[in-house]
């Protein structure tokens, strides 16, 4: 290999240094942000999920909250370990097929909640359950079958983390196009899109039943909405990085996959939190001494709300 030809591939080392670099503080990141949520949620978690009665929503809930946090340190090793070749051929794709449960997930708990907020309407589930299932069989196909290790890079950089690019086998320099970074902009946007489908059968059953007239209505449609608009931004963002062609920021998407179920868990312990505003002081005691120790402590009015199981309120309470 000629001096030239290294000299001419420079830039795109430098590049791929880079996104490499981001891609390991991104998925410490994550992981980090994994942890610290679960513990400043953990005693509204033991109140309002823990000691609930089972429901779909409470499967949803430690779904959410605990695959990515007994998962994710498979990825801490696989993405910032330096491992050789041999390993990252077999690790690749596990971690890649892992990952696709965190938003898909994400996506079931938002589903649970459009069903029940639309009066659990058979059709609607029915159709947002096919679409849950396009979606999760679309992104499975294209984390195993389109992405790829790149061997030049571990020859650069020696041992290093197991993170695959498009696998562009056989087509032409545009091709990326036609590979998994088109399949995972596609995905992105069709989740803005489900997003978006969901909130307003929510909005327009809310307004119908004049659901917002109460506490709890006002907490959905204000935090729901919000989560939606959080969702949207980072969905949208990718979509962009996926369809653009610096190839440097492709790593956020392990963030993404991640935020996706701490929103989810924070919507559900938002509503329980509302439609059962009465514990017992021993589980108070409780909570306030977790409270203390991940340093989270809020008064108690916070949790102690009027009007909470008004008649126009029945069917949002019932959620799960």
């Amino acid at each position: 290999m000629s001096d030239d030809y290294i000299q001419s591939l420079m830039p795109l080392i430098l590049k791929a240094g880079f996104g490499l670099q981001a891609g390991r503080c991104m998925t410490v990141a994550t992981y980090t942000l994994q942890v610290y949520e679960w513990l400043i949620c953990f005693s509204d978690e033991y109140l309002y999920v823990h000691k609930a009665r089972w429901s779909s929503v409470k499967i949803a809930y430690l779904f959410c909250r605990y695959y990515p946090l007994f998962v994710f340190p498979f990825h801490v090793w696989a993405f910032v370990g330096n491992h050789p070749l041999s390993v990252c051929e077999k690790v690749l794709h596990p971690a890649l097929l892992l990952l696709t449960f965190f938003p898909m997930s994400a996506q079931a708990v938002f589903i649970i909640r459009t069903y029940a907020f639309s009066g659990r309407n058979k059709l609607i589930l029915t159709f947002l359950v096919t679409c849950w299932i396009g979606l999760f069989v679309a992104i499975i196909y294209v984390h195993t079958t389109k992405f790829t290790l790149f061997d030049e890079w571990h020859i650069y950089f020696g041992e290093m983390g197991c993170f695959g690019v498009a696998d562009t086998t056989g087509a032409s320099e545009v091709s990326w196009a036609h590979s998994s970074l088109i399949g995972n902009a596609v995905f992105q946007l069709c989740t803005f899109a489900l997003d978006t489908f969901m909130t307003v059968i929510v909005l327009i059953r809310c307004i119908r039943l004049r659901s917002m007239n109460g506490p709890l209505g006002k907490v959905f449609v204000s935090q729901g909405l919000l989560a939606y608009v959080t969702l949207s931004v980072v969905n949208l963002a990718l979509a962009f990085v996926f369809f653009g062609t610096d190839r440097r920021w492709d790593n956020m998407a392990t963030l993404n996959v991640v935020f996706s179920d701490v929103i989810a868990c924070r919507l559900i312990l938002m509503l329980r939190r509302r439609a059962d505003p009465t514990p017992t002081m021993q589980d108070r005691q409780y909570s306030e001494i977790v409270r203390d120790a991940v340093g989270r402590m809020r008064g108690a009015d916070h949790v102690f709300l009027s009007g909470g199981s008004s008649e126009r309120n029945q069917k949002i309470e019932n959620w799960d």
